[in-house]
């Protein structure tokens, strides 16, 4: 079992060549402070989560070739951090991707990097969807844009004053969901029917591909809450991109005709 090397913190040499192994958790090698080469050569792995080496402050010689390694973006971290290790890949150029097929025989340390971009987030605010405003109340909605390739998956993150969680990976929308509370679509629009003082806390837009995850939030309130806010700017395309966690420009209401003068949208700080 993994677990039972952390009780070998004084190990320098750890030979796991020819094991068969599938898979190696992320923190299998925790612990193992003194360890200065690791062979994981000639098994059957396919790919290496991030962080993996990063418990080995000794490490300077390390084997990975003869693995049927899929260079999808989820192993780009592994050539980042050979390149900013000086920790020694034997035999790299063994080191192979087998899969997807256009990568067969490159270095699982050369995957391109135009391939593999992290996720970018920007929040915005609509006025509605499509337009057009509900009979009752108010609706709040907020876009979220991402890129990055792959393409990201939007998730959102919901946090209420009333003390509600949600979180929801994927649209919710739907020809049946017309009683959803919190309607997510698949274009990153995010929209709450009839919002009310229970629905005032934190939004979260994640952006998550096999790189990594990008996080923008922002807090809404209806007008009038004690705590000071600024609002979100509205959703122009020409309108240049917005940090994470950084405070919003100046919006004039009258831009959203029976929306601004109940709704305001903050950036969570």
């Amino acid at each position: 079992p993994w677990k039972d090397l952390r009780n070998l913190s004084g190990l320098q040499i750890l030979k796991l060549s020819d094991n068969r192994l599938l898979s190696v958790p992320r923190d299998a090698f925790a612990g193992l402070r003194e360890l200065r080469s690791l062979w994981l050569n000639d098994n059957e792995l396919a790919t290496l989560a991030q962080g993996t080496f990063e418990a080995l402050p000794a490490l300077s010689q390390l084997q990975l070739f003869h693995n049927p390694f899929n260079c999808s973006c989820r192993l780009f971290w592994l050539g980042r951090w050979a390149e900013s290790s000086s920790v020694v890949l034997s035999r790299a150029g063994s080191t192979l991707c087998a899969a997807p097929e256009r990568l067969r025989g490159r270095a699982v340390t050369a995957i391109p990097a135009r391939s593999c971009v992290a996720p970018s987030a920007h929040l915005t605010y609509l006025s509605g969807p499509g337009g057009a405003a509900p009979r009752d109340g108010r609706t709040l909605t907020l876009h979220c844009s991402v890129a990055g390739s792959p393409p990201p998956e939007i998730h959102w993150k919901i946090r209420t004053a009333s003390g509600r969680r949600l979180d929801i990976r994927g649209p919710t929308a739907s020809a049946k969901a017309g009683r959803e509370r919190f309607v997510a679509f698949k274009n990153g629009t995010m929209a709450i029917p009839n919002f009310g003082k229970e629905d005032e806390g934190t939004y979260t837009c994640l952006a998550v591909n096999e790189v990594g995850t990008r996080d923008v939030s922002v807090s809404v309130a209806l007008a009038g809450s004690a705590n000071p806010a600024e609002e979100l700017p509205r959703d122009d395309p020409q309108a240049a991109g917005v940090p994470s966690r950084s405070k919003g420009a100046e919006l004039d209401p009258e831009g959203f005709p029976g929306i601004g003068e109940k709704l305001v949208v903050v950036y969570h700080v």
